[in-house]
């Protein structure tokens, strides 16, 4: 899955992408009004990514996270028949957008982070990314505005 956010990333500046397994998250780095948009691009090119090799992605594990619920994050949840919500769920760790700075962990033990320091050297991309990998977003890149969840 590296690759599909290694494309993501080429196809549309302004938005990043992580995937761990079969669990992949996107997200706009901008802070103006066009985070919609971006992510709409970015979903485009992860639906023909998708497309091109087969996979699938069911609307009931995806979910539109955003701190404030704005009508075009709205039309996007609607759009795409994804959940709407102000918590970024992902790999064990629950992100309450509207309050940063608390997290709730859910399906995570040690031992999980354990294994996945034991295998991050297998994990491709910059420390950041492997970093992500392990403990799911830390504090400096949690606070971007809009997320769009796929797994």
């Amino acid at each position: 899955m590296h690759c599909w956010a290694q494309q993501i990333c080429q196809q549309v500046i302004g938005v990043d992408a992580i995937a761990y397994i079969d669990d992949r998250t996107l997200w706009s780095l901008s802070s103006t009004g066009d985070q919609v948009q971006l992510l709409s691009n970015a979903l485009e090119q992860s639906r023909a990514f998708d497309l091109a090799f087969g996979f699938k992605c069911g609307n009931l594990k995806c979910s539109v996270a955003s701190a404030s619920v704005s009508a075009d994050v709205c039309d996007l949840a609607v759009r795409l028949d994804y959940r709407l919500t102000t918590t970024l769920e992902a790999l064990g760790v629950a992100h309450d957008l509207c309050c940063i700075s608390r997290k709730n962990l859910f399906k995570f033990t040690a031992q999980k982070a354990q294994v996945r320091l034991k295998f991050v050297k297998a994990v491709p991309g910059s420390m950041r990314q492997k970093l992500q990998h392990i403990f799911l977003f830390g504090a400096t890149s949690c606070d971007m505005g809009l997320w769009f969840c796929r797994t």
